[in-house]
């Protein structure tokens, strides 16, 4: 049940209608109208209800009947696809209107929108924004503002970054007005309106309030029931919004959302502080340009967070290089300590195993690590602990003061915790400066908050103080922290199996030599004895007739041929074998797609009917996922080719677990007994001896999924056809 004061804010965020500049109609999906807005009445010369429940082609007919075709297909289209928005270009009391058609669940929306004229002579061109960014000299988002402010000539626009805890932060900010004071860096703590404004910027990505401080026009409906304008872009901003802004003496809003990975990253806003308009198509243009540079920001990003891992993962090739040379596990961690602390951004750290200790820009002794160990434990069971003001919270217990750390990071390596490694960080004292009241901290000050406050023309400014924390620990270090206990856990879980794994690993190659050694004498020798006759029948007979020699030479080069394409397998086996890799999510549509179509080239099958349903992105390295596909799909196409009508079916399916890939065909067919072999290196089955290959294809599948950690199940049935399924984990 709602209280009171849950209604009221619900009341704050409704809409109660739309701007002046546009009209709106509503209908159900048979196109009977149950909706619109007051001033329809302006070009009806009729109240807007005396239309409920006559139909849609009644207004086409007396008001856009030389729109009438486009405006049929726009409604097929946007019935057909809910998410569908389409845009189009008419007159209406003899102006030009923009009007835009679009679906919201049981309800079809005709949304005009009256065309300015527009005082900026400037229109957003991508080619200029991009020779912008190629300067790089402020950041994507300030380029951004600068660009969008030349443009539009707002008085202020501003980017807005949602972060962690419900609130947000300008980043960035253009003024073409003097008189306003700079907002860069401020805080916003509004958790109402923030909350509603990522809800409204996810359908809309663009919103415009020409004047804040004018009355919305009321929307009628058949039945009196609710209109959700929720998708309509000329409707009024919710109460708590517009108040917001008349107390920050904002007279117009223009907002576009910032997605990145189809989440609200941030805002941003442009401002006047009179009545502005802006074309639809002119804003139409910027939440592309905005889409496109936050893909650039994603692209940066992601370079920074390739370049983390990067990082990340040489250290752990220097980890195990030295760990090869000395087996000590403390004595490595401990000479690499400074590293292991430039990645936790620490300031300090100890290592802890049984009895000894090591430790780097930090004293403490056994006693206090003691009673510093068990009141973590305490506190938690997890593996992985962080906390950036356990000094301020459990200091006077341990009798540790501020200057020796403020923060802290426990990683136990073991499941028995003898083995711990302690990250320290100093005092950093945290300072934000508010643009409005922060009520919520307001409500539960901690001891170590202070808050000051002072008056400014539109909003008071507080100031807000943290004492008593270290910088905040990241979902990166706990990532760095979770890959540096599975790291030192494996490597210590292997040292004592390596010698015996580099004794079976000189077996296994020896074994693959002897396999080598036995192919290369048994199968070479005959496109070599091929090779050797040519030879010595074009030497015996110069005078040989043209077509009988062309025939000789053509022995000769598919003899080199086959000997080529034995060896190019055996290499691409060895390769396999010492391929060092790291996984990532891979999307193998395409590469899938590239497959068939070769395949279907080299095996001469332009008759197979090759059928590919859903394909999921999986885990893995791209290389060896398309060298796997490569070869299931190839053997799929070649073995069905002779089929009377060659079928091939390659489709994935996600479960709790995998995602389970079927590469299915109607072809010669696996015999039972065989089944358990095929994997063998160089094995041959007796029905396909009429098929080119060697005998390493599935035998490379086979290597790949063991490096992967994939599952490969087999069914098949002599001359009805074979099913390979590839189950790929969901998570790495």
């Amino acid at each position: 049940m709602l209280n009171s004061s849950s209604i009221d804010l619900q009341k704050q965020l409704s809409y109660d209608g739309i701007q002046s500049f546009g009209y709106l109609i509503v209908t159900d999906l048979d196109l009977n109208i149950t909706a619109g807005s007051e001033n329809c009445s302006d070009w009806l010369k009729r109240d807007v209800n005396t239309l409920f429940d006559r139909p849609f082609s009644f207004l086409i007919d007396h008001y856009f009947h030389d729109y009438q075709i486009d405006i049929q297909e726009a409604v097929r289209q946007i019935i057909a696809e809910e998410n569908d928005r389409n845009l189009l270009e008419i007159r209406l009391l003899e102006r030009g209107c923009y009007l835009s058609v679009y679906r919201n669940e049981y309800s079809v929306y005709f949304e005009f929108e009256i065309k300015v004229a527009d005082l900026q002579v400037y229109f957003p061109k991508f080619e200029s924004f991009a020779q912008v960014l190629m300067k790089n000299t402020k950041g994507i988002w300030q380029h951004l503002s600068d660009y969008m402010g030349k443009v539009l000539g707002y008085d202020r626009i501003t980017v807005y970054q949602f972060i962690e805890g419900g609130y947000g932060k300008i980043i960035a900010e253009t003024r073409n007005n003097d008189n306003l004071e700079s907002i860069i860096g401020l805080y916003q703590s509004d958790f109402a309106v923030l909350a509603q404004a990522r809800k409204v910027h996810l359908k809309n990505l663009c919103r415009l309030t020409h004047d804040i401080y004018e009355e919305p026009i009321r929307i009628v409906s058949k039945d009196g029931s609710h209109v959700d304008l929720l998708s309509t872009n000329i409707r009024t901003l919710a109460k708590v919004h517009s108040d917001h802004l008349k107390k920050v003496g904002i007279g117009c809003n223009l907002s576009f959302s910032i997605l990145i990975d189809d989440q609200i990253w941030g805002l941003i806003f442009c401002q006047n502080d009179r009545p502005t308009r802006i074309n639809l198509i002119k804003r139409e243009a910027f939440v592309y340009m905005i889409q496109w540079a936050s893909t650039r920001f994603a692209d940066e990003q992601l370079v920074q967070e390739r370049e983390f891992n990067e990082r990340i993962r040489n250290f752990e090739l220097l980890l195990k290089e030295k760990l090869l040379l000395k087996k000590d596990m403390l004595a490595v961690l401990g000479s690499l300590s400074k590293l292991l602390c430039q990645f936790a951004n620490a300031d300090a750290m100890l290592i802890a195993s049984g009895d000894q200790i090591y430790a780097h820009q930090i004293n403490i002794g056994r006693e206090k690590l003691k009673q510093l160990k068990g009141l973590i434990l305490r506190e938690t069971d997890q593996y992985v602990y962080t906390d950036e003001e356990f000094t301020w919270k459990f200091g006077e217990e341990l009798g540790i003061d501020m200057s020796r750390f403020a923060g802290i990071a426990k990683v136990d390596i073991e499941s028995n915790r003898q083995f711990t490694l302690y990250f320290f960080r100093k005092e950093s004292i945290v300072k934000r400066t508010y643009m409005d009241t922060p009520t919520r901290h307001l409500m539960n000050p901690k001891p170590n908050e202070t808050f000051t406050t002072e008056p400014h023309k539109h909003f008071d400014v507080w100031h807000h103080t943290i004492e008593g924390t270290s910088e905040r620990w990241t979902e990166r270090d706990l990532y760095y922290f979770s890959r540096l206990r599975k790291l030192i856990k494996t490597s210590m879980n292997q040292m004592s199996l390596e010698l015996s794994s580099l004794n079976e690993e000189v077996v296994s190659l020896n074994r693959a030599l002897d396999s080598y050694a036995y192919t290369v004498s048994h199968d070479v020798k005959n496109p070599l004895s091929a090779i050797n006759l040519s030879v010595q029948m074009l030497l015996q007979r110069p005078d040989m007739p043209l077509d009988l020699r062309n025939r000789m030479l053509q022995n000769m080069k598919s003899a080199v041929d086959i000997i080529g394409e034995l060896l190019v397998a055996i290499h691409l086996f060895s390769k396999i074998k010492s391929f060092s890799y790291q996984t990532e999510l891979v999307d193998v549509s395409s590469s899938i797609d590239q497959i068939t179509t070769f395949c279907k080239m080299r095996y001469d099958a332009y008759s197979t009917q090759v059928k590919i349903g859903e394909l999921l992105p999986v885990y893995g390295h791209k290389t060896l996922v398309y060298q796997l596909f490569q070869n299931l799909i190839g053997n799929a196409i070649k073995y069905s080719a002779r089929a009377e009508h060659p079928a091939v079916e390659i489709y994935a399916e996600k479960g709790s677990e995998f995602i389970r890939y079927f590469i299915r065909d109607n072809g010669i067919g696996i015999a039972d007994e065989d089944l358990k072999s095929i994997f063998d290196t160089f094995k041959r089955l007796d029905n396909a001896i009429d098929f080119e290959g060697t005998g390493l294809g599935l035998t490379i599948v086979k290597t790949i999924a063991d490096k992967l950690d994939l599952q490969i199940k087999v069914d098949s049935k002599i001359g009805m056809g074979t099913e390979f399924q590839v189950l790929f984990p969901i998570e790495q």
